[in-house]
């Protein structure tokens, strides 16, 4: 039982790749993959390496003028991070960046782990952004309108429980110490010095000065990422508008959501395919051959850099694995 959660995944997964393939032809879909236009390749390659340099950048400012690291480090922190989303289950990236930065740059995870928190709040929030005005400039159906407002709830909901900690951080820990201290003195320490740490990190939501920055960077990191999918359209001669390119990846966004295997594989190639089926692309074997040729270019991307990026810091794979 010490592996459930990476084979719940894999079920997951498995069944996602089966809802995904059903009804494709093997053939065709082999066919539409060889006539790809690699001309455009090299920019799907560029392209991620663009959005995770902006992230660095915009991590700086998520971590404070107090912390003085390097932009070079945390983009390396963070190939390693997204690498570990694509290898080690349970999407454990999060955690590993927050550990690394622990150590290597004198940090406490904690502190780190909420910057992150915060990061992916901002991330949450302007992929919404990007994404919920194409569900009207489409005629899609009405429960997809539906499920994209009730998506859209969720990222403000969590930013107004984060903003309710950093305010009332005092009775926060009060009602803490009530809870734990019957229970285990020892845990109530650690818990405290955990939460005090994790709370400090939120700083930044009443850092106004700092927030512009941040909510352009975030636009950057995600323009680019949209970007990517539309030369992919460009890779198979799909003739959608630009705009189309927002939809595709909001709608693969919220598959990755799902607790799936490492790397998102099966929900990716799934929500691309129904993304592609509601823009009116009928043809299967061509929506599977594109999602399915996004997915292993991302990933041959990320997880590469990353590998490199853990040569560097010289962390073992091994240490990775216990951290998770």
């Amino acid at each position: 039982m010490k592996n459930y959660k990476f084979w719940i995944g894999v079920l997951i997964s498995g069944i996602f790749v089966y809802l995904a393939f059903k009804g494709v032809e093997l053939k065709k879909f082999l066919k539409t993959l060889s006539g790809i236009n690699y001309l455009y390749l090299p920019l799907l390659f560029l392209l991620p390496l663009v959005a995770f340099y902006v992230r660095a950048l915009r991590w700086r400012y998520l971590l404070g003028k107090e912390i003085k690291i390097k932009t070079r480090n945390l983009f390396s922190y963070l190939m390693i991070g997204f690498m570990a989303n694509h290898v080690l289950p349970a999407r454990i990236g999060e955690f590993v960046r927050a550990y690394i930065i622990g150590k290597k740059e004198n940090v406490r995870a904690s502190f780190a782990f909420s910057t992150i928190v915060v990061e992916r709040i901002f991330d949450g929030m302007v992929i919404l952004l990007l994404f919920l005005p194409t569900i009207f400039f489409y005629p899609f159906p009405e429960w997809i309108k539906k499920t994209g407002l009730l998506v859209g709830l969720f990222y403000p909901l969590v930013l107004v429980v984060l903003i309710i900690l950093k305010v009332h951080k005092e009775w926060i820990l009060k009602l803490v110490k009530i809870v734990l201290k019957p229970i285990s003195p020892a845990l109530l320490l650690k818990v405290k010095g955990i939460l005090t740490s994790f709370i400090q990190g939120l700083g930044v939501l009443h850092k106004f000065d700092h927030l512009p920055v941040i909510i352009f960077y975030s636009f950057v990191v995600w323009t680019v990422t949209s970007l990517r999918h539309y030369i992919g359209f460009l890779c198979f001669d799909i003739s959608l508008p630009f705009s189309a390119c927002f939809f595709v990846f909001g709608m693969v966004f919220i598959g990755m959501m799902i607790p799936a295997s490492p790397g998102s594989i099966g929900t990716y190639h799934y929500f691309c395919l129904q993304a592609f089926l509601l823009l009116g692309v009928e043809d299967k074997n061509l929506a599977l051959s594109y999602a399915f040729f996004m997915h292993i270019t991302n990933y041959l991307c990320v997880t590469s850099v990353g590998l490199l990026c853990l040569i560097k810091e010289n962390i073992s794979f091994r240490e990775l694995r216990k951290t998770s």
